[in-house]
């Protein structure tokens, strides 16, 4: 089965092979040994061949036998209790690993004095011939210790994969849709692997007891019964074992993922969506303009080398002083980066991209182009961190699962290892970004909106969100004298097309995806312009990958993601949230879509996954379902190790700050740099902010 890298797996082939190798090496001295045992000069004639073909007689292949077969009996233990130490480490309590080790520990300890001793007593006294090989009763003893060993780690076993799998049965009771599925999933993997590592077990244990059986009945054991039972039970056993490991290693068999009420597409399920809603015909705008516009924002896009370049560019103080890569928003670059220098003279009419050396835009095609989409396309405000939007575009064409050590890499002088490994695997894909692929001249440039009401708590977040993070001071606004425009006039503006764009794109563009960057506290899934996006992306058909800050977070807002319901989402306009829960005839069966987008086959079980990983998705499900019993909604921030941080030290320094950030810290010290004074009214809102009130969905 193709496969890629994985450590894991390339043990277990070594293992594989060389049981194998042990196999040949007892078919090559069983030969030998019938050979000799056969009568008249046959049985001396080929014996005599086969210890020339061995080169140094059967005592070589003898202990060569015993010592591979011991030696891998230890091998396949360690590589099942790997399995369990990881269902440890992901389900966060003991299962028994400790005493798994200290169980195969004393076993092959044991075993191998077992077979040290009977080698050098018959080395000692020159047999050649089974028939002849004397067993001291101690090689025996240590044969049965051996053999109980085994047999307490079957036990030992069972009960390691045992907890988590009650666990999930209890709590599959009160799931639906995609996490029912996979903890449904989670529970027949924990009884699969709890069979194989009993079965292994118990037959290495049954193999040990069968040898020390035949070494006391073996002087009234005729020749060929003795010969027979011996090896049959190491063949069993190996054969076995070889079996057990290639099949859990994922070699040779992947689990299905869950297909348990899977919902349909919306574009599958016509009764799902109303499709009479063009947005055209909504805003009332004239189908030739409108159709220009849309073929125009679609040839807009930016690439991934790009905008790497341009978080370097943005740590230079320059350009941007206040940016601080930890903290600084996309809303804080937008205002204080983009728009600045897409200014073109007085009129404001820059060209969209990602900037070059000069103050201007430089535009790039179509083709290749990928559209990501963002956090809040509703109101052209972002609050999450801008380096967490780059580091999940950089993780997409790297094929990287999550973003958070890319992050660290982006936010620390470790940024050019990015661009290196970029160029090194030639990922130059285009993406469709709404903070460059709108011109934000034609909209938000020179104000935040109407003003609530001072005193309400719409004032408060509007007030925040006209503010820079980092300093609290109001974002300088843009003075140029390009036409503003939005729903009123529906031709030219740019923030209502959405729908009819990507459709252009998925027609255009082979193999188009959307891309979804998850913000830090999941907030995305309760923004409704987000939500009714990705309804956009499922009417079309289009498929959606999403890539998340870390696995330890998801793990974290389980209990909020598996309870997931469309109709909670927030606007800023109660018409808005209207206008797309219209469009969405059976919420239910989309709250199901989301759920299986965010943990379904389409998520987790997307790619091939050797035993290990396998073993710590299964840990992680099962510490979901143990943290939503638990009804556990304390603040859950951990260090996450990836292959671009170097270590947890990057990650947890952004965790750090983002912790601040929540709680209201005046001072904030990240890399040697200090931040401005920031109170907690200018920390970025949970909540749907405002911008104006004619934005629309894009």
């Amino acid at each position: 089965m193709p496969h890629p890298n994985s450590r894991y797996a390339r043990v277990v082939v070594w293992a594989v092979v060389a049981i194998w190798l042990e196999t040949y090496c007892w078919l090559v001295a069983n030969t030998y040994w019938l050979c000799l045992a056969m009568p008249g000069d046959t049985g001396r004639l080929f014996g005599r061949w086969w210890k020339m073909a061995a080169g140094h007689g059967d005592k070589l292949f003898r202990d060569l036998v015993r010592s591979f077969g011991f030696n891998l009996d230890a091998w396949t233990a360690v590589l099942l209790l790997r399995r369990v130490r990881a269902v440890e480490s992901s389900f966060g309590e003991s299962v028994g690993a400790w005493k798994l080790q200290w169980l195969l520990f004393v076993g092959t300890l044991t075993s191998t004095v077992a077979a040290f001793l009977l080698t050098w007593i018959n080395v000692a006294k020159g047999t050649n011939f089974p028939g002849q090989l004397q067993r001291p009763l101690v090689t025996d003893i240590f044969y049965f210790i051996s053999s109980a060993i085994w047999f307490l780690c079957g036990f030992t076993f069972s009960y390691a994969f045992t907890t988590p799998c009650v666990l999930l049965k209890q709590e599959a009771k009160s799931l639906e849709s995609a996490p029912l599925a996979e903890a449904l999933w989670a529970a027949r993997r924990l009884k699969v692997e709890r069979a194989a590592s009993m079965t292994t077990s118990f037959l290495t244990s049954l193999n040990f007891m069968g040898r020390a059986v035949c070494g006391i009945w073996s002087k009234q054991m005729p020749v060929p019964v003795w010969f027979f039972l011996d090896v049959l039970m190491w063949d069993f056993d190996d054969l076995a074992n070889a079996i057990s490991l290639a099949v859990l290693s994922g070699l040779l068999y992947q689990d299905r993922p869950p297909e348990l009420q899977k919902p349909a597409t919306l574009a599958e399920n016509d009764c799902d969506l109303k499709d009479n809603c063009r947005s055209c015909d909504c805003c009332g705008g004239n189908e030739a303009e409108w159709q220009e516009k849309v073929h125009e924002l679609a040839s807009r896009s930016v690439g991934v080398l790009e905008l790497v370049n341009f978080v370097q560019k943005l740590k230079e103080p320059s350009l941007m002083p206040s940016f601080v890569p930890e903290m600084s928003t996309t809303n804080d670059v937008v205002r204080q980066a983009i728009i600045p220098l897409s200014r073109r003279g007085d009129t404001g009419k820059g060209r969209n991209g990602c900037p070059g050396n000069d103050l201007h835009w430089p535009v790039f095609g179509v083709e290749d182009a990928w559209w990501l989409w963002d956090v809040q396309p509703e109101t052209r405000i972002y609050d999450n961190t801008f380096s967490h939007l780059v580091a999940s575009i950089v993780a997409d064409a790297m094929s990287v699962a999550t973003y958070s050590g890319i992050a660290a890499q982006l936010c620390s002088e470790r940024l050019p290892e990015v661009v290196e490994d970029l160029e090194q695997l030639h990922r130059r894909s285009q993406y469709w970004i709404c903070a460059f692929c709108i011109n934000q001249h034609s909209c938000i440039c020179s104000g935040f909106g109407a003003e609530p009401i001072f005193g309400t708590p719409q004032f408060d977040e509007w007030d925040t969100k006209r503010r820079d993070t980092v300093t609290g001071d109001v974002y300088p606004l843009c003075r140029c004298s390009h036409p503003k425009y939005f729903n009123s006039s529906p031709n030219e503006c740019e923030m209502n097309k959405f729908d009819d764009m990507i459709h252009l794109l998925h027609c255009e563009i082979p193999d188009f995806i959307l891309v979804a960057s998850v913000d830090y506290y999941f907030q995305i899934f309760m923004r409704a312009w987000c939500v009714a996006e990705l309804v956009e992306a499922e009417t079309c058909g289009i498929s959606s990958v999403m890539k998340i800050h870390s696995e330890e977070l998801l793990d974290h807002y389980y209990n909020e993601l598996s309870r997931l319901d469309v109709r909670a989402c927030k606007a800023s306009r109660a018409e808005d949230k209207a206008m797309i829960l219209y469009r969405i005839r059976n919420v239910d069966a989309f709250n199901a879509r989301l759920q299986w987008l965010i943990f379904g086959s389409q998520g987790l079980f997307k790619s091939w996954a050797d035993a290990h990983q396998r073993a710590k998705m299964v840990g992680r499900i099962a510490r979901r379902v143990q943290k939503r019993q638990a009804g556990n909604t304390g603040e859950y921030i951990v260090p996450v190790k990836s292959r671009y941080s170097g270590g947890s030290q990057g990650v947890s320094k952004i965790d750090e700050v983002l912790c601040r950030l929540r709680r209201g810290s005046s001072n904030v010290h990240t890399d040697g740099k200090k931040s401005r004074s920031s109170s907690s009214q200018w920390l970025p809102s949970s909540s749907e902010s405002s911008c104006d009130s004619s934005s629309a969905s894009l």
